[in-house]
């Protein structure tokens, strides 16, 4: 993550030129968390449709790792930001009588340059849920009104101020909501009733069709505001009134059902709902929860479940569940038969059984706390005595190693007395040699022996490795990757401790004497490894990712390979482009690796430099090939440390989901990290990496090659990449004017 500093002084000034400003008539809050592209066109209807009206807007970001926070940075340079502490108010002036510390949970600071207080952005260091990080904005808003606005939603002409005059003219009013559509101009579901067993059990069109007065329907016009029950959380205004008289969100609701639960404790206070049709908002209808179907699903039965414990009776939330169980068991018996008729060749067909299987599953063992998109505190374990042998199993590829390297500094910083020793393929154990915290490497050619299983050299080597292993006589060993050649390296160490994760990518529980409980596929890897980290005893205070300096020798090579003729001017800042990936289908097209290469050089005036294995240096040759400026072409010239060292003297780096790119993001080289079937909240760069990831429906879905169509990467446009690239560029202070000379560049990188 780039931080800009900013002195302490400047920071008291802003939060006193926020406190002393007028009142203004509304304040926006948006609770963003990983939808960066919908974010900057939220922001820029809000710009364009609230620029007549005093207002205030307030970003919380609940800990983004797609390059949110980055990309505001870059957009609107006039945004203040400002840490919990700058922005305290007295607690008389709260909604909840809570201070901006504390309950809340501090904001990091992101500090900008001084500009408007009037938009200001805060960062939470991980997902505290909506509610938290709404009431943490509608504690610092001073606004008349509020309005709550979801970063995939676009405000229409004239639709805030339609719903402020509404406001003024309805004095019961306590929250009003506009007429939602979707891009094409589709209406969507606006408001909606109060759950019931009635709601629950039938479908929303029969009760519409029998019951048309108690729950009105979203296809019939109104040209008149309509009392409803409940407003849709995605865009509405609030009287500031209302909120006083019951109380901020329901923090307990972590995602969900905690603007519907508002409505009904505004009705029981006597303010009502409106839904108001001739305000349009554009909703694109949960771009952040399609990101992670499966737990976001599981937070909405949970929230249904906190809603019915709160307003119903206790054998009403037992028939909820039995209701709810029952469709679910449907769903999946009916689903099964279509995916085994179907062969499994129906994409969407697969999903929802998965999808299925696994909340019917949280439901059968009770619901557990631990699943979802809520954390949980790390899991109790055994500690270490703190003088044992340690091996650790992580073979590869490079970027897996790259998220282990923290779990083995952390158990090392706890105890000193240690040692580790780690099993590893000898393509990346450059990685490892010189490593403060690794006392042993072990280096394996697991894919050599897969290759020649027969061949006598490869019975000679496994037989050595083993009595390696075997002399090392380790008591501990841990397999982070979760396959059958880990376990089998698992077993023949020899440990009598062998602990492994809690969800495996294959059925080899039977090489472990304990598993460490791991919430959701969806954690980043480099959280998942700490887990294990954390369950032996390891205290994580930091996440340093320790990679050691470039021998002399390196900096020579490193040095040559930059002053190589024809790959435009030495003084220029580098930009490295690592087109290939270890999965085919995670590489962007390679026509557009060229026009984004020329692009760069051309306008930025950069020097471009294209790095990978000896493999692919027929993919960078068709890159390059047809390229109008020049390139530097070190594809398979570079050992492990030598792309070390390059990345170090690196402005930039574009890369997909390849090991390169963790390498760069852990260097602290800002990263353009391009997803397209993989999921980057399980592999993305773990800090410091803008991640353009524009998903269709079908993905992720972990292609080894390219499928028919590819949308996940076609909705990627060169223009998308080249806008990513310059604003990290700029953020890093990099000089872009082609026509002057390069005077060197600096990055403050944490």
């Amino acid at each position: 993550m780039v931080r800009l500093r900013r002195p302490r002084p400047e920071r008291e000034a802003a939060a006193e030129t926020i406190n002393h400003m007028p009142i203004p008539e509304v304040s926006i809050i948006i609770v963003n968390w990983n939808t960066r592209g919908e974010l900057l066109r939220c922001l820029a209807s809000v710009r364009q449709c609230a620029a007549a009206i005093p207002h205030e807007l307030l970003v919380v970001d609940n800990g983004s790792t797609d390059g949110s926070v980055e990309a505001i940075l870059a957009t609107y340079p006039e945004t203040t930001f400002l840490s919990a502490s700058d922005a305290s108010l007295p607690s008389d002036e709260r909604c909840d009588g809570s201070t901006a510390e504390g309950k809340r949970g501090p904001a990091e600071k992101l500090q900008g340059s001084p500009g408007s207080p009037s938009w200001r952005l805060y960062r939470n260091n991980h997902n505290v849920g909506f509610a938290r990080a709404f009431n943490f904005g509608l504690a610092l808003a001073r606004g008349r009104s509020i309005l709550a606005l979801n970063p995939d939603c676009e405000l229409r002409a004239g639709a805030l101020e339609r719903l402020l005059q509404a406001l003024e003219a309805l004095p019961d009013a306590g929250i009003l909501t506009p007429t939602l559509v979707d891009q094409e101009g589709r209406q969507r579901h606006s408001y909606s009733s109060f759950p019931t067993l009635l709601t629950e059990g039938f479908s929303k069109a029969i009760l519409q069709w029998l019951l048309p007065r108690r729950y009105p329907s979203k296809r019939r016009r109104y040209h008149a505001p309509l009392a409803v029950d409940s407003a849709i959380g995605a865009c509405m205004l609030v009287r500031r009134q209302a909120i006083e008289a019951v109380g901020p969100l329901d923090e307990a609701f972590f995602l969900y059902l905690e603007e519907t639960d508002w409505c009904y404790r505004m009705r029981q206070a006597g303010w009502r709902c409106y839904y108001l049709p001739d305000a349009v908002v554009m909703h694109g209808v949960g771009q952040a929860a399609r990101r992670v179907p499966v737990q976001s699903r599981l937070e909405f039965f949970r929230s249904r479940y906190r809603y019915f414990e709160k307003h119903a009776s206790a054998p009403a939330r037992q028939a909820l569940i039995l209701l709810l169980l029952l469709r679910l068991a449907l769903g999946v018996a009916a689903q099964g038969i279509g995916t085994f008729a179907t062969v499994g060749l129906v994409p969407r067909l697969r999903r929802r059984l998965s999808r299925n299987v696994s909340l019917l599953a949280w439901h059968l063992r009770g619901c557990p706390a631990g699943w979802g998109l809520r954390p949980e505190p790390p899991p109790a374990g055994r500690a270490l005595r703190g003088d044992e042998r340690l091996l650790v199993v992580k073979l590869g590829s490079l970027g897996d190693v790259l998220h282990a390297l923290p779990a083995a500094a952390a158990l090392k910083r706890t105890y000193p007395a240690l040692r580790i020793a780690w099993a590893v393929e000898a393509a990346h154990a450059a990685l490892l040699q010189g490593q403060d915290c690794i006392d042993e490497v072990f280096c394996l050619e697991t894919r050599a022996w897969r290759r020649r299983p027969l061949a006598r050299r490869t019975w000679a080597a496994v037989a050595a490795s083993c009595r390696r292993l075997a002399a090392w006589q380790c008591e501990v060993a841990l397999d982070l990757q979760g396959l059958y050649k880990s376990a089998l390296v698992l077993r023949l160490s020899g440990a009598a401790r062998r602990i492994g994760l809690g969800r495996l990518r294959e059925p080899v529980g039977w090489a472990y004497t304990e598993r460490v409980p791991m919430p959701t596929w969806n954690e980043h890897a480099v959280d998942r490894y700490l887990r294990v980290a954390t369950y032996l005893g390891a205290k994580v205070e930091e996440v340093p990712f320790p990679l050691p300096e470039a021998a002399p020798a390196t900096n020579e090579a490193t040095t040559r390979l930059l002053a190589t003729p024809g790959a435009g001017n030495p003084d220029r800042p580098l930009v490295i482009l690592h087109v290939g990936a270890g999965k085919a289908a995670n590489i962007w097209f390679p026509e557009r690796y060229r026009q984004l290469a020329d692009r760069l050089a051309r306008e930025l005036g950069v020097r471009i430099a294209f790095t990978g294995s000896a493999a692919e240096r027929g993919l960078v040759a068709s890159i390059r090939r047809p390229m109008q400026q020049p390139s530097l072409d070190l594809s398979g010239a570079t050992s492990l440390p030598e792309l070390v060292n390059l990345l170090r003297h690196a402005a930039l780096c574009v890369a997909g989901d390849t090991g390169p790119a963790h390498l760069a993001a852990a260097l602290g080289c800002p990263v353009v990290s391009i997803f397209g079937p993989a999921n980057p909240q399980r592999t993305a760069p773990y800090r410091g990496a803008t991640v353009l990831y524009d998903p269709p429906p079908c993905s992720p879905c972990y292609r080894r090659t390219y499928c028919s169509h590819m949308t996940c990467f076609q909705r990627l446009t060169v223009e998308t990449v080249f806008t990513a690239c310059r604003e990290r560029l700029l953020l890093g202070n990099v000089q872009l004017d082609a026509n002057l000379p390069h005077q060197g560049h600096h990055l403050d990188r944490a």
